[in-house]
């Protein structure tokens, strides 16, 4: 520039708040001149938002829905919001929802909610904000999560052909119906049991198909009864149910020598070792009997070994048969008695499974076997003072001696358990009305 004067436009951008000066200088020749202006920096001034959460007023457990998230510029409605709202359910024992979404074109997304269990609870969505927009949050109606009214069920088995042989199998359906709605056809699994798996054995379950029916199959092992209950699970909108089969007659192969067992009671209750008489007695512990029937087939004439298992078997239960093997003769039906004895005192019920299984001596075939239950329950001792734990009193103190002799208690005393740490032997006699019992033991 030549003589006059003239004017120049500087632009600055700044990252930042704060004072900020900038110098100029203008330079012609060996001459130069300077001119400083100061800069002070505000804040970027953001438009205000407001969030909103719509849900709907209910969903039903296991169901999900959908929530509609808008967030809106509340100073200039032109200048559409971007960025992510977070959401937060109140209570996600209730419901659950998803945990963000990203803001469309027009300032609104869409979350997902999830029934959980009955009850209600509330969504809140959190704007996180952009470059010109604030933070805003909102907060959506309560949610109702209502349980599905079910429908019920009834579970038909039936088996056939109901008459087999051993070894032969019948094919047992289960059809479920809905007593609702018959259109309404139930989905799922059915599990099966048989009665006696001594005498047949069942498929564990099957799955439904489209007329609401499955089958399994029935296998005879030994001759006799049993039925097949059906239990099935439910759905999504079907209660559960069960159903039993008519009874299923298992017969031996024609002409083939066999025998049968059974067992009465199948299910034994006695109460827990006394704490007076641990140590392994058989005179002093609650006892249980069960009775075994053997029947001769087709002329089967063997001897036949009774074998005996527990579970869970760790020394808590004694069982033992008396006697424990038989001469089974042609048409012959004989019985034995089978014992059992607690060794432990549980705090709450036990229940042991107990196995006999009848062997055929030499050959071992045919066997079989039979099932039953024994529930030990707790035993509560007596007082120190009552009458019969009195009555043991000079029995410890034999005991304690060491040494051979001899004891008889007169009265109040059916059973008697000898303890003691010594190594001699010794023997006692109970004496009560017309029941007289003698036990030789190690004292």
């Amino acid at each position: 520039m030549t003589g006059g004067s003239g004017t120049s436009t500087l632009s600055c951008t700044f990252a930042a708040e704060g004072s900020v000066t900038v110098t100029v200088t203008g330079v012609s020749g060996l001459l130069f001149h300077n001119a400083t202006v100061t800069f002070s920096v505000g804040p970027v001034i953001k438009d205000d938002t407001s969030t909103s959460v719509s849900c709907p007023s209910s969903v039903s457990v296991g169901l999900t829905d959908s929530c509609s998230v808008t967030v809106v510029d509340t100073t200039n409605v032109a200048n559409v919001a971007s960025g992510t709202v977070n959401l937060v359910s109140s209570d996600v024992t209730i419901g659950t929802v998803d945990a963000s979404c990203t803001l469309d074109s027009s300032g609104g997304c869409t979350v997902t909610i999830t029934g959980v269990a009955a009850g209600s609870f509330t969504v809140t969505g959190n704007y996180a904000g952009d470059s010109s927009h604030n933070t805003s949050s909102g907060i959506s109606v309560a949610i109702t999560v209502v349980a599905p009214v079910k429908d019920s069920t009834s579970t038909l088995v039936v088996c056939a052909p109901s008459l087999i042989s051993v070894g032969q199998t019948s094919t047992c359906t289960a059809t479920v119906s809905d007593l609702n709605s018959t259109s309404n056809i139930p989905s799922g699994t059915v599990s099966f049991a048989s009665s006696n798996t001594a005498v047949g054995t069942v498929g564990a379950s099957c799955t439904l198909g489209s007329t609401g029916s499955c089958s399994v199959t029935f296998t005879g092992v030994a001759p006799g009864n049993a039925t097949v209950t059906g239990t099935y699970s439910g759905d999504s909108s079907h209660k559960g149910s069960s159903g039993t089969s008519g009874a299923l007659s298992v017969t031996p192969v024609t002409g083939q020598k066999d025998f049968t067992i059974s067992a009465n009671p199948t299910a034994l209750t006695v109460t827990g070792e006394s704490a007076l008489c641990e140590g392994g007695s058989t005179l002093c512990d609650d006892e249980g009997s069960t009775t075994i029937t053997l029947s001769s087939v087709n002329g089967f004439n063997s001897t036949v070994r009774l074998v005996r298992s527990v579970s869970p078997d760790r020394g808590m239960l004694t069982v033992y048969c008396r006697p424990g093997a038989v001469q089974l003769k042609p048409g012959a039906t004989v019985t034995v008695k089978c014992f059992v004895e607690p060794e432990i005192n549980p705090d709450s019920p036990t229940t042991f499974r107990v196995t006999i299984t009848a062997v055929t001596a030499v050959t071992r075939s045919p066997s079989h076997s039979v099932v039953f239950t024994v529930t030990v329950t707790h035993f509560s001792a007596p007082s120190e003072n009552d009458p019969i734990v009195s009555s043991f009193a000079p029995l410890i103190a034999l005991a304690n001696v060491g040494s051979v002799g001899a004891a008889s208690v007169a009265g109040g005393v059916d059973r008697v358990d000898f303890k003691g740490k010594g190594h001699a032997y010794g023997y006692g006699t109970g004496q009560q009305g017309e029941n007289d019992h003698t036990q030789n033991g190690a004292l």
